[in-house]
């Protein structure tokens, strides 16, 4: 009988093959320092993702305030009668409601308003109203007079049926102490929104 030759050729085939095989594939200590650095990647992304969430909720705080003013402004148009924005310091409530007194009042519906509680809306979640500067005109003291006003210990912002308002300016601030700044310019009753410290901070 003849003895088996061996290819040596082929052997050395075999060989590189299950080499490959076996450098295709990823070992524990491997996968687990590849897991290691996305661990370290999102710790460190996580709080700049979040205060860009915060920020974004923010300047979305600040439109709502906007439009709330918007829409007390028109309302005082449309209607002939002084509206008010209301808002409470230090929370997250506010609404919109007419300013009843006898010498205003156009529209004698608008009196069942009185008394009763308006609705009450809500910034988003984690702002609240930090304060604010409203400016105390002669005409605020006399709309104001002997008037009634639904939202107890809120704080009001008069708008008037000729289109103008109060000066005034509405702080928001989110739970990170970054503050938006609504600007109401009283002779247009228009608004705009700041970004505090994008134009030196508070004025």
């Amino acid at each position: 009988m003849n003895p088996i030759r061996h290819d040596p050729s082929k052997f050395a085939v075999r060989r590189r093959r299950s080499a490959r095989r076996r450098a295709s594939g990823f070992t524990l200590f491997e996968l687990l320092v590849v897991l290691a650095i996305f661990m370290v990647i999102a710790t460190l992304a996580t709080p700049f993702l979040l205060r860009t969430f915060s920020t974004q909720a923010l300047k979305g705080g600040g439109d709502l305030v906007r439009a709330a003013f918007d829409q007390a402004r028109v309302r005082a148009i449309r209607t002939g009668n002084v509206f008010a924005f209301l808002y409470r310091a230090n929370d997250a409530e506010y609404t919109i409601a007419p300013l009843i007194s006898s010498y205003s009042l156009v529209n004698p519906s608008m009196a069942a308003a009185v008394g009763d509680s308006p609705t009450m809306k809500q910034l988003p979640q984690g702002l609240l109203f930090a304060g604010s500067s409203v400016s105390d005109d002669a005409r605020a003291q006399f709309e104001s007079e002997n008037s009634q006003l639904a939202g107890e210990g809120m704080t009001p912002i008069l708008f008037y049926p000729d289109g103008t308002s109060q000066d005034a300016y509405v702080f928001v601030q989110n739970q990170q102490g970054e503050q938006v700044r609504i600007y109401l310019r009283g002779l247009t009753g228009m608004s705009s929104v700041i970004r505090v410290g994008e134009e030196g901070g508070r004025k």
